[in-house]
């Protein structure tokens, strides 16, 4: 099953995917170049079923001091009025599904956020909030340190960093064992910071 995700907190960043020249190879012998794969489509949405209805919060339950629906996307908010003490997790509630295919666009003005994916919630107390997640995280920060990376929210930390293929054995720590065509400043490239040119949140 395929879904897809619109994620607002607070714009100024937004990632898309977009070809990066990559210099002409020659087959063996000199022949025909291989064939490479083409870049993931962002704006496909074929196939997919959108887990937001882009109007309410049906089927999401979070912190209201934290979490709206404003300009077609959820919204993550918090201000010096209002500051985020303990982590806090927007969870979708409609489905617990098999294999899936995540797209998120998303927007970030500041700070460090995720995506969370085949997480756990866990019982609040102590420093745990009510709204707060055990599991693997697509990292996203404003400052695109961490931005690509793969980490374990509340577990081993970090699995994976931007353009690592890894395997994470039972009981074992993360071993690297492939990269993507890629380098990571390359791929840091292809988000674009402060881009405010969709949504309703404007601000710079």
């Amino acid at each position: 099953m395929k879904h897809a995700l619109v994620l607002a907190l607070v714009a100024t960043a937004a990632l898309a995917a977009q070809t990066v020249p990559v210099p002409a190879a020659q087959g063996r012998g000199g022949g025909t170049p291989p064939i490479r794969p083409a870049p993931l489509a962002m704006a496909d949405h074929a196939g997919f079923q959108s887990i937001f209805d882009g109007s309410s919060l049906k089927g999401w339950d979070g912190d209201p001091a934290f979490w709206r629906v404003a300009g077609g996307a959820l919204v993550g908010q918090s201000s010096p009025q209002n500051p985020v003490t303990q982590n806090t997790f927007l969870i979708w509630r409609g489905g617990a599904p098999t294999d899936f295919e995540l797209k998120v666009e998303y927007r970030l003005s500041a700070t460090n956020s995720g995506v969370q994916i085949r997480s756990v919630q866990l019982p609040a107390g102590g420093d745990t909030g009510k709204w707060v997640m055990k599991g693997y995280q697509a990292d996203i920060d404003a400052a695109n340190q961490f931005t690509g990376q793969i980490y374990e929210e509340r577990g081993r930390g970090f699995l994976a960093m931007r353009g690592q293929a890894t395997l994470v054995p039972n009981g074992g720590p993360p071993k690297v064992i492939g990269n993507l065509q890629q380098t990571p400043d390359e791929l840091k490239a292809l988000i674009k910071s402060g881009d405010c040119r969709r949504g309703s949140n404007r601000k710079p």
